[in-house]
């Protein structure tokens, strides 16, 4: 019994020897060094997120959002290419909805590709939308 007061004894006078005041210099200067160290290892982290992007598995099926329209302060137009099909998709807060379905696409690559405001885009391609539903009314 005695042996193990004597260990807990010993093991205080070491907890004793390794305490450190917690304002001196060198207690400081290690606490600001971690702290650099985390931070600093923050800024990397988020370096790499944004540089190569998430770590999980990518999606097998190409998505891209080709243009946008605001509609009024809180609703949208959209035009989304999932795969090889354009989808126009109503947006709003807390719900999205299916417009319609295009049969042949509205912006090819090469149309993107020359055109670099997205505004003139949008319009452009809301132009030609509107221009095929009052030929399909017509007919």
């Amino acid at each position: 019994m005695t042996l193990f007061f004597s260990g807990i004894a010993a093991s205080g006078v070491k907890a004793a020897e390794s305490f450190q005041e917690p304002l001196s210099g060198s207690y400081l200067g290690q606490m600001f060094f971690g702290l650099a160290v985390v931070i600093a290892l923050i800024f990397i982290l988020s370096f790499a997120v944004k540089r190569y992007g998430q770590v999980g598995p990518a999606s097998a099926v190409p998505f891209k959002v080709l243009t946008s329209l605001a509609l009024s302060q809180r609703e949208r137009l959209v035009l989304v290419q999932i795969g090889e099909q354009q989808v126009v998709l109503g947006v709003a807060p807390g719900h999205v909805s299916q417009i319609m379905a295009l049969e042949e696409p509205l912006i090819t690559e090469q149309h993107t590709a020359n055109v670099s405001a997205g505004s003139v885009l949008a319009a452009d391609w809301l132009g030609r939308l509107t221009s095929k539903k009052t030929e399909a009314a017509s007919s």
